[in-house]
C-alpha cells in the first residue's frame, strides 16, 4: 500500500511548518505591541506638555505641528469663519437745536368786542400786544332786529342802540323788509348773550346763522426763548391782575 504509506511524511511536513510559522507570529506581535506603546507613550507626553518625560519633547512638537497642519487645512476647505466683531458705530453729528420760542397767549375770543377790551386793558399797563385771527370751526350768526316800518325809523333805532353801547349796526333789507344787524357775526354763544341783553333793553331780536366759518381772536403777547422765562413773565402778569393767558409755543 504506497498510498497509505506516503501520508504520514505529510503530516510530519505540515506539523514542521506549523512549527516555523509560530516564532514568527510571536515576534510580529511583540513588534505591534512595542509601536502601540511607543504611540500611547507620545500621545502622553504630548497631552502632559511640560510635564513630559525628557527626551519626548520631539514626539510632542511632531503631534502638535501635525495637529495644526490639519486645523489649517480644514479652515482652507471652506470651514465657516468666526463672525466679524462689533464694529464702533460712527459718531453722529449732534442735531442742531431748534429756535423755539414761546409767548403768552389770552383768548382765544369769539367777539372782537371782548378782544379789543382784553388788549385795551393790557396796553394800559403797559403790556405789549399782537392780535392773531384762529380758525372756530362752527356757524357764524348774527342777531338781527326786525320789522322795522321804514328807514327814517330804522335810522333813529341805530342811534338808540348807539347810545345803549352796541356801536357797530348794519341796515339790511330793502322796501318794507328791513332789519338792523347788531355787532358782528359771531359763534353761537356769543350771539345768544347779545341777544338776551337787547331783549332785557326792550328789544324784540332773533338770533339767525349767517354764511361763513366762525373766527377767533387771540392775543399774545411776548417772544421768549425758553418756557421757563416764559412762566416767569406769567407769574408777573398775574400779579399785576391781568390773568386769563396760557404759555403757548409759537416756534
Amino acid at each position: 500500500r504506497p498510498a497509505e504509506a506516503a501520508a504520514p511524511p505529510k503530516a510530519e511536513a505540515a506539523k514542521l511548518a506549523a512549527k516555523g510559522r509560530r516564532p514568527r507570529q510571536f515576534w510580529r506581535g511583540v513588534t505591534l505591541l512595542f509601536v502601540l506603546v511607543l504611540l500611547l507613550a507620545a500621545l502622553l507626553a504630548w497631552r502632559l506638555g511640560p510635564f513630559a518625560p525628557t527626551g519626548m519633547g520631539p514626539v510632542r512638537e511632531l503631534f502638535r505641528s501635525t495637529l495644526s497642519e490639519r486645523a489649517a487645512q480644514q479652515k482652507s476647505s471652506g470651514a465657516p469663519a468666526a463672525p466679524p466683531g462689533p464694529q464702533a458705530a460712527a459718531p453722529g453729528r449732534t442735531p442742531a437745536p431748534t429756535d423755539v420760542r414761546y409767548a403768552l397767549e389770552f383768548g382765544p375770543f369769539p367777539a372782537a368786542e371782548e378782544a379789543e377790551r382784553v388788549e385795551r386793558q393790557l396796553n394800559t399797563a403797559g403790556v405789549p400786544t399782537v392780535r392773531f385771527r384762529q380758525q372756530g370751526g362752527g356757524n357764524l350768526y348774527g342777531v338781527f332786529l326786525e320789522h322795522v316800518p321804514s328807514r327814517p325809523e330804522a335810522e333813529a333805532i341805530q342811534e338808540r342802540l348807539k347810545a345803549e353801547g352796541y356801536a357797530q349796526t348794519v341796515l339790511a333789507g330793502s322796501g318794507d323788509n328791513l332789519s338792523i344787524r347788531v355787532g358782528e357775526l359771531t359763534p353761537l354763544r356769543t350771539a345768544v348773550q347779545v341777544a338776551e341783553k337787547l331783549r332785557a333793553s326792550g328789544h324784540q331780536v332773533r338770533v339767525a346763522v349767517q354764511p361763513g366759518e366762525a373766527l377767533n381772536l387771540a392775543i399774545r403777547h411776548g417772544n421768549f426763548a425758553s418756557e421757563e422765562e416764559a412762566g416767569t413773565r406769567s407769574r408777573d402778569l398775574s400779579q399785576k391782575g391781568l390773568s386769563g393767558h396760557r404759555v403757548v409755543r409759537v416756534k
